[in-house]
């Protein structure tokens, strides 16, 4: 075996070193949490614990990773692919699943890290090439991604646009901007309504699961949803960055006359946009579940997640709340990235 190579056993052990070293109290990391957000704002200590503990729980158990790869007939655990990685960093460690999925296959990672996350990320790759306990490290930081076998990409429109001009003939992942919707029936209670607010703030509401738009029953009392999300999540205005996007949007939609419900944590659009800017949240109303779950299906090349309670006839929803409690097997945008990379092996 190469010195770069690995067996899964070895890549279970790295998993578990790492869970450790996530979970244990360690001034280094500490450190650099708070080095993280002094660099990025928005990578407030309770958003990267946020993301910390969904790694640790879903994405470094050992019983969930040997029950992900049994899903698989893996040909080639001891992979000579060098894969490329160009990094989003949108919300803290987002490329995380995509460097499990190389490095469960042995490959050699040479990554490309968004400035906007490069001093957590480049932390705990750190720690995953002292835990492979080989002189050859197996995540390369890279400017420039010159000479690999594949690459996953992700970024926003424009971004994908030019990764697809430049890199249609080359084995590779190419993920767009995507956003969450949820669906109300009415009927949820006030603790759903509170989970519901998970799905919309975490990450000050920056991932392509955060839900940006809500689909509302006729005659809904937004009022009363408005006043129960400000109860819980006010604090989102106590980050400046954030606070300073909301003031601005406040002003934009003021000078372009548009009407809108202020919210002490947002600000309410209706509006039949997906996509709505930071601090801002679009909404509609429907009459007709069934032609609303159509509608759904219309746009789900756009949609990351579905939010609700209700029964949609169609869909595939995620339960209030659960939005940014992904497990392995729920890949970004639905493409199989090990299956992807079980494709390319020799």
């Amino acid at each position: 075996m190469k010195n770069n190579e690995m067996n899964f056993d070895q890549f279970l052990n790295i998993c578990g070193g790492l869970k450790q070293i996530l979970t244990e109290q360690n001034v280094d990391f500490e450190n650099v949490k708070i080095q993280a957000e002094y660099h990025n704002p928005y990578f407030t200590k309770l958003e990267v614990n946020r993301m910390i503990d969904l790694i640790v729980k879903n994405y470094l158990d050992q019983d969930k990773l040997k029950i992900w790869i049994s899903n698989y007939q893996i040909r080639n655990i001891r992979s000579s692919k060098k894969l490329g990685i160009i990094a989003a960093g949108n919300i803290p460690l987002v490329s995380f699943h995509d460097v499990l999925c190389c490095l469960c296959f042995g490959c050699e990672i040479f990554i490309k890290m968004s400035t906007k996350d490069s001093i957590l990320s480049k932390y705990i790759y750190e720690q995953i090439n002292i835990l492979s306990g080989s002189e050859h490290p197996k995540i390369s930081f890279v400017e420039r991604l010159n000479d690999v076998d594949a690459l996953i990409a992700t970024g926003g429109s424009l971004a994908t646009n030019h990764f697809r001009t430049y890199l249609e003939k080359f084995p590779c992942i190419i993920r767009s901007h995507r956003n969450s919707i949820a669906v109300l029936s009415g009927k949820e209670s006030v603790e759903d309504l509170v989970k519901l607010g998970l799905d919309i703030y975490s990450y000050f509401g920056l991932g392509c699961r955060n839900v940006g738009h809500l689909y509302l029953p006729f005659d809904y009392p937004i009022e009363n949803l408005i006043n129960i999300l400000d109860t819980h999540y006010r604090y989102v205005k106590e980050n400046t960055k954030y606070r300073n996007n909301y003031d601005y949007q406040f002003a934009l939609l003021c000078l372009n006359n548009k009407h809108f419900l202020q919210g002490e944590s947002l600000l309410w659009v209706e509006d039949k946009s997906l996509n709505p800017p930071i601090a801002t949240i679009n909404f509609s109303y429907y009459s007709n579940l069934d032609m609303l779950d159509s509608n759904i299906n219309s746009d789900l090349n756009k949609i990351q997640c579905v939010a609700s309670n209700s029964l949609l006839t169609s869909v595939a929803t995620i339960k209030l709340g659960h939005c940014h409690d992904p497990e392995l097997m729920a890949y970004q945008d639905g493409i199989d990235t090990l299956l992807f990379l079980n494709n390319i092996q020799e």
